[in-house]
């Protein structure tokens, strides 16, 4: 017995000294000085590393009235836009040979308009003579029937003329 009795002795001063040199140590940080240092400005850097897919926050359809080729660029990747702002210019080579070749083809037309408008005349005056000698009964009625038969293909050739102007004057822009 006095052999575990000297155990628990000794336990329980080993024990005392060590719950003492725990709260020295303890009361030694509390009361030691703040950890300092000398201020200086600069740049603070934090890098994140990460995967994934970025979104946009909104995303904005961007429409051409032609299509073609681009010519030139006014704005970069990530560049800010107002809307009416030009964003781009497309080569207009292509639609400029459109318009010529328009163009030619309206000057074609109203030649041909001129030309239909001069066999209108001649038709008229055939028309006029036909039925002059049909009153003095120098002609057949034959003869008056296809001199206004003329006269009625020359109007509705000009008028189909002057359809075809107006078509192509619509497609000149």
């Amino acid at each position: 017995m006095k052999k575990a009795l000297i155990g628990i002795l000794g336990a329980a001063v080993v024990a005392g000294g060590a719950a003492w040199f725990a709260w020295a140590k303890t009361a030694a940080e509390r009361t030691a000085a703040p950890a300092t240092a000398v201020v200086q400005k600069g740049d603070l850097e934090d890098t994140v590393s990460a995967t994934g897919t970025l979104q946009p926050r909104d995303y904005v359809d961007v429409g051409t009235q032609v299509s073609g080729q681009v010519k030139r660029l006014h704005v970069e990747i990530g560049d800010r836009v107002e809307r009416g702002q030009l964003l781009a210019e497309i080569d207009s080579t292509v639609y400029q040979t459109r318009v010529e070749a328009t163009q030619a083809q309206l000057k074609n037309q109203q030649a041909q308009l001129a030309e239909r408008q001069a066999n209108l005349r001649l038709a008229e005056q055939r028309a006029q003579r036909q039925a002059n000698m049909m009153r003095e009964q120098a002609t057949t009625a034959e003869a008056v029937q296809v001199a206004q038969a003329e006269l009625a293909a020359a109007k509705a050739q000009i008028n189909s003329l002057k359809a075809q102007i107006q078509q192509t004057e619509s497609r000149r822009g």
